[in-house]
């Protein structure tokens, strides 16, 4: 026989009496309002300490064994405000989650109190329920879980695409028979005799290939996609349109070797969307696009370059799109999209809107190493 599952509450009051867990506490001497951290895992300042009740939780009901299975943030949160939200004696007193220094949320028991867990718990813990503004939370803050479209192109050709959920980043590597003790989901680019014909090229881009070493790693942390060298292979970067890269100018930069560079600030991309959904700009750009092992193609042909990867965070080319089909200036559309697997996710303009300015002010808008 396995272990039954706790009760949310009794479980909950418990983790409150012990007070191990940052941020959870009483707020009363009655003890019958309590406060949850609520902290958007996009924020800068997100620490693994303001996730614990979720983890907590996840684990007291087998969700999430430490070390067997991968940490789902998003999934930890929903489930535990789903149990929350499920049980009549309890009741959401404020909604304090958009504060700037201290995110969370108070709620209240507002029957017998406490003490009175004798009736049988017969409700659901888990996978369901809630209000639709917190299926609406839920969906976004899937939505915001970085999952990256890969696609590679040698000499200009298409050779490999790929979508792939990788919550702790990718590496995109040359060989199989990679370093696994690094961090990051192994992306193996392909061998260009598959693809190719030229025998010489073949050879240049196998010698590229064979550079890359540890891989290309590229990962989130806060607001900021980071990127950064493991081989020999020199590599230039530019976030640039999804059908091509921008030729005309030079690279945004150059991938360090051995340290983590910014290559991607999400505040700045939110500032523009939310100006083009008022109907002013242009779309902004979210496309990141690689040249490994040569010099940046400025004012060339980008099809003469070996191999040239573009990644597409698919959130981002999602927020566009709710932008794009719910129309720049209109404020009665309804943006109805379909994101991958999840759940349809129905918006207004107005909700959309609120909920990029939302975004923006958890954002710091210094770059990366400012203080």
């Amino acid at each position: 026989m396995g272990t039954p599952k706790p009760r949310i509450l009794p479980w909950l009051v418990s983790q409150l009496d012990l007070g191990q867990l940052e941020g959870v506490a009483w707020v009363n001497k009655s003890r019958t309002r309590f406060r949850i951290p609520w902290k958007h895992g996009l924020r800068q300042d997100a620490q693994q300490e303001d996730f614990g009740i979720f983890q907590a939780w996840a684990e007291a009901t087998g969700a999430y064994v430490p070390g067997r299975d991968k940490p789902d943030l998003p999934t930890w949160k929903r489930n535990f405000r789903s149990a929350l939200n499920r049980k009549e004696g309890l009741r959401l007193a404020e909604d304090r989650s958009k504060d700037p220094h201290d995110p969370h949320k108070i709620y209240e028991f507002v029957n017998s109190g406490v003490g009175d867990f004798s009736q049988p718990d017969t409700s659901p813990d888990t996978n369901g329920g809630g209000s639709t503004s917190d299926t609406q939370e839920d969906i976004l803050d899937e939505l915001l879980e970085w999952e990256f479209e890969v696609t590679a192109f040698y000499r200009g050709r298409q050779v490999f695409q790929q979508t792939i959920s990788c919550p702790e980043g990718l590496r995109l590597v040359g060989s199989e028979v990679g370093d696994r003790t690094l961090p990051g989901w192994p992306v193996t680019l392909p061998d260009p005799g598959m693809s190719l014909t030229d025998r010489g090229v073949m050879s240049y881009v196998r010698h590229v290939l064979s550079c890359l070493g540890g891989g290309l790693a590229l990962w989130r942390a806060g607001q900021w996609l980071w990127a950064q060298r493991l081989g020999h292979c020199h590599t230039y970067w530019a976030v640039s349109e999804e059908l091509l890269p921008n030729s005309g100018h030079g690279p945004d930069g150059e991938v360090p070797k051995d340290k983590e560079g910014g290559v991607f600030d999400l505040g700045p991309f939110i500032v523009d969307l939310i100006t083009f959904t008022e109907g002013s700009g242009r779309s902004p750009r979210y496309a990141l696009w690689f040249c490994v092992g040569e010099s940046w193609p400025q004012d060339q042909p980008w099809t003469k370059r070996l191999v040239m990867v573009k990644v597409v965070p698919t959130c981002l080319r999602a927020l566009v799109e709710m932008a794009r089909v719910g129309g720049a200036s209109s404020l009665e559309n309804t943006v109805d999209l379909h994101i991958s697997n999840s759940h349809p996710l129905s918006l207004t303009s107005d909700q959309y809107k609120a909920y990029l300015q939302d975004l923006v002010e958890g954002m710091d808008f210094q770059g990366p190493g400012e203080s």
